[in-house]
């Protein structure tokens, strides 16, 4: 359960962390992080 939770932190900061970048292209906003976090469980 633990694993699963820092996996699940870690994706999100990442996502937010690369959203804030102006260079990076790719937009994740929290919609499109929740989205693939089901997709990738399934």
């Amino acid at each position: 359960m633990s694993i699963l939770l820092i996996t699940l932190f870690a994706q999100y900061g990442l996502g937010g962390y690369f959203s804030s970048i102006q260079n990076w292209s790719g937009n994740l906003h929290f919609a499109t992080l929740v989205s693939l976090s089901i997709a990738m469980g399934l």
